[in-house]
């Protein structure tokens, strides 16, 4: 078994076959990895979520493939990062909430991860979002930050957010004093 190492696992390694997903071994799982930037991205995430974050259950292979996850938001030229992201905020969210083991060979790669994320979320905060995902941000954000629940409440009040309420508001609005999270 790998040590613990921030590299992620080989997409093309032998060690998928040993971790689960949803439906039995995670064989799959590393081709679906591969299509997020030259696949049907809704297909793809709907089979990802499906098999990585199934009712808000996770597996080893959930863990294994947040790495990709994240490098693969990273790498889209479009809006639509923040879905992938989304889904590496779902399998997060669901790690905290059912104190969901990490296993020692993942866990340097996993946590590495979650904080490329976040970095990728302050980076992007005046980036144009695709209608409808603008309360994504921050909930993914304050979920990237290990508080789950209040990511939760923020998508909860979806209907209650403004129009006006801008992105460049993110860092105010939870708190965050960084120069990371300012417009100026």
């Amino acid at each position: 078994m790998k040590t613990n190492t921030e590299q992620p696992l080989s997409l093309d390694g032998p060690e998928w076959s040993g971790l689960h997903q949803a439906y039995g071994a995670a064989t799959d799982i590393p081709k679906l990895l591969k299509q997020l930037n030259t696949g049907d991205l809704g297909s793809v995430l709907v089979e990802l979520w499906s098999k990585l974050c199934h009712q808000g259950d996770i597996y080893p292979a959930s863990i294994a493939a947040v790495p990709f996850l994240v490098d693969a938001a990273k790498h889209r030229s479009d809006n639509r990062w923040i879905e992938i992201l989304h889904l590496a905020a779902g399998i997060e969210a669901a790690r905290l909430l059912k104190e969901f083991p990490l296993d020692n060979h993942l866990e340097k790669a996993y946590r590495r991860a979650i904080g490329q994320g976040l970095m990728l979320c302050a980076q992007r905060l005046d980036a144009e979002l695709a209608p409808g995902w603008e309360p994504a941000l921050p909930s993914i954000i304050e979920t990237f930050r290990g508080f789950p629940r209040a990511g939760e409440a923020i998508l909860s009040l979806e209907e209650l957010i403004d129009e006006t309420w801008s992105k460049s508001d993110a860092g105010n609005f939870l708190g965050l004093k960084s120069p990371l999270f300012s417009r100026e």
